[in-house]
């Protein structure tokens, strides 16, 4: 009889308890929506990704276009070295930055001209700091357009390859340093005089 009452009380417990660990259905999560990159035509202006080859045994860093407005670029870390073809016109960039288990991200927007070539150009670590900012740099009139984005860090396992597409801009969190002197350079020109 104890052993039936005991069971019986568990049971009820267990029940009881089920309800505080439930969660509320959210609804269908939406699937990502990929960039689709137009055909290289007099409409259209390229931009590329940075790579500076580390010189230690510490990770190369890299900067790549993560987005453009909000829809994902399938294997972006993959074509970074490509010419991504992008519609002129202003446009929201997310851009990625990264060295190892550091990942940053932003959206940029920029206006694109036809027929230019652009590059993501980065500095880490600036002022002794974990961050990176980010520009957009026209190989053809050789200077930075747009402003200086500062990122966020998004974590150490953040998988570039499952994220979503960032919708508005990410402020990032003030620090006691308000002048930022960051060296406007191209890491590589991927053909481009």
């Amino acid at each position: 009889m104890k052993k039936t009452i005991l069971l019986t009380s568990l049971t009820f417990l267990g029940s009881l308890l089920s309800g505080c660990i439930t969660t509320r259905n959210a609804g269908p999560v939406e699937p990502i929506t990929y960039y689709s990159s137009p055909a290289t035509s007099t409409n259209t202006a390229t931009i590329i990704g940075s790579t500076e080859i580390s010189q230690s045994i510490k990770a190369d860093k890299i900067a790549y276009v993560f987005a453009v407005d909000f829809k994902k670029i399938e294997n972006g870390r993959g074509q970074m070295n490509s010419q991504l073809a992008v519609e002129t016109g202003e446009h929201d960039l997310q851009l990625w930055c990264q060295q190892g288990g550091f990942k940053y991200t932003n959206l940029a927007r920029v206006k694109l001209e036809a027929g230019k070539h652009y590059q993501v150009g980065f500095a880490m670590n600036v002022n002794k700091q974990y961050n990176c900012y980010m520009w957009i740099y026209d190989l053809d009139a050789k200077k930075a357009i747009g402003e200086l984005i500062p990122t966020i860090e998004v974590g150490e396992y953040a998988n570039p390859d499952k994220m979503r597409p960032i919708t508005q801009f990410l402020e990032a969190r003030p620090n006691t340093q308000s002048n930022v002197t960051v060296p406007i350079r191209v890491i590589n020109k991927m053909g481009h005089n």
